[in-house]
């Protein structure tokens, strides 16, 4: 799988879905790393499946291969 890259940079076109994290977000006072999620974008821009609605993703990449296509 690849790096963590910055969401600024993430898909927009809404044909493929990708991962995202928000990393050391403040909330409630506490920084709050988010659990990873597999997300697309709607055609406004908006990531379809985030569940927070109190901030936003900071990074993405993509989606690791099938099982069995790890390999080629």
């Amino acid at each position: 799988m690849g790096e963590w890259q910055p969401i600024e940079t993430a898909p927009k076109d809404g044909r493929e879905m990708f991962v995202v994290r928000a990393f050391n977000v403040q909330f409630g006072g506490v920084s709050y790393t988010s659990d990873p999620w597999c997300v697309w974008r709607h055609r406004d821009g908006r990531l379809a499946r985030w569940p927070h609605e109190l901030f936003q993703p900071t990074h993405w990449m993509p989606l690791p291969p099938p099982p069995g296509e790890a390999n080629g």
